[in-house]
């Protein structure tokens, strides 16, 4: 049976079945893929070389993980509530943001979005840094497990 490469590690085989190849190394059928987009989409999510098209996906697969340090151990439940509800506010700003368009260049436009949310008297400098030192964790967590090339925001952010 022939298959035909659709994208993002997709094929549609010629009696019109969606199959992906995890690793490249055997294929698995899709069961109850429908369209061709829904194809693609799943099989990004899954390919290692394509999860990472969007910071949502980035910050999803960081919260799932629990956290995780630059040595991927997951950190204590105290520290992942707290970062996880700065995650959830990061994905508000930048969403579905292709992940290699993030740079250290949209963290003044981050803090203006942000400063423009708190209570009059207060300038939310402490939690932008905060946010954006979870922004780097999320990059350093997608270095560690090879999901992203490299951290945008290491080095050189502003600090609030």
């Amino acid at each position: 049976m022939k298959r035909t490469a659709i994208g993002a590690g997709a094929y549609v085989s010629e009696d019109g079945r969606y199959w992906e190849r995890p690793r490249g190394k055997t294929w698995r059928l899709m069961r109850h893929v429908e369209s061709k987009r829904e194809a693609i989409r799943i099989a990004a999510e899954r390919d290692p070389h394509t999860i990472g098209r969007s910071f949502q996906t980035l910050a999803n697969l960081y919260s799932e993980a629990n956290c995780p340090d630059a040595r991927l151990k997951p950190r204590g439940d105290d520290f992942c509530r707290e970062e996880k509800s700065r995650v959830a506010t990061l994905v508000k700003f930048f969403g579905t943001r292709a992940a290699d368009k993030i740079s250290i260049a949209d963290i003044p436009a981050y803090h203006a979005a942000r400063a423009a949310q708190q209570k009059k008297g207060v300038t939310g400098n402490r939690a932008v840094d905060k946010e954006t030192q979870t922004l780097s964790n999320i990059y350093r967590y997608a270095v560690a497990a090879r999901l992203y090339p490299s951290n945008p925001v290491a080095q050189g952010r502003p600090r609030y």
